[in-house]
């Protein structure tokens, strides 16, 4: 199985590396003296599209992948990055955690292959420990296997670190739910400046029932 990146993740790793060289490294020793948040730095990184590269083109995004995205972030600000579960707030005097969804991605083998025997080793060789440990290394993307989940190498890892810490705040994603298409909508019509001038707790609304409609 191939895991190595494709030219497009290896072009968009490079634009982030030039980042780094040109604008953070010459300063680099000024900001961990004064543990200041470099903003400018930020904003500018944001000019270069690489925060929107996940996000669909219609809603200003540049149409890419996370992988790519996580790629250039992790080349960009090395050692400063981290990563956290989300913020909680605080609402008629109470704190409240901000919730996300989870899900999986399942790998499985097709009940009418004309090979059923050699689809089902094709599967458990994809999952299996020695696979999942290459695929983390390389990609550097969270096991499916439960054994190399749990090595330190990964335990380590402050990206997958944060996720754990975030699902015990979140709700199952319902396979073949119509998640995205109302939040899709809900945020184009913000991306656009709301063209429509439907009141925001109405469109809130009409998303919150597209997303819990089965």
């Amino acid at each position: 199985m191939n895991f190595e990146l494709t030219e497009v993740q290896k072009q968009v790793q490079a634009m982030a590396c030039e980042f780094a060289e040109q604008d953070l490294l010459p300063t680099i020793l000024e900001r961990d003296a004064s543990g200041e948040f470099p903003l400018e730095l930020f904003r500018k990184f944001g000019k270069t599209g690489i925060y929107g590269l996940p996000y669909p083109k219609e809603l200003g995004g540049m149409g890419g992948s996370y992988l790519a995205y996580a790629l250039a972030v992790e080349e960009a600000w090395g050692g400063s990055m981290g990563a956290a579960k989300l913020p909680a707030y605080t609402c008629a005097g109470q704190q409240v955690q901000m919730a996300s969804f989870s899900g999986c991605k399942l790998i499985g083998v097709n009940a009418y292959s004309k090979h059923p025997d050699w689809a089902a080793r094709l599967a458990e060789w994809m999952t299996g420990e020695e696979n999942q440990n290459l695929r983390f290394e390389v990609r550097g993307q969270g096991p499916a296997n439960v054994n190399a989940a749990n090595s330190p190498q990964v335990q380590s890892s402050p990206a997958i670190a944060a996720l754990l810490e975030q699902s015990n705040y979140s709700q199952l994603q319902r396979v073949g739910g119509k998640f995205w298409d109302p939040v899709a909508e809900f945020s184009a019509s913000m991306a656009q400046g709301n063209p429509s001038g439907t009141s925001l707790q109405a469109q809130l609304d009409r998303m919150v029932e597209g997303v819990i409609q089965r």
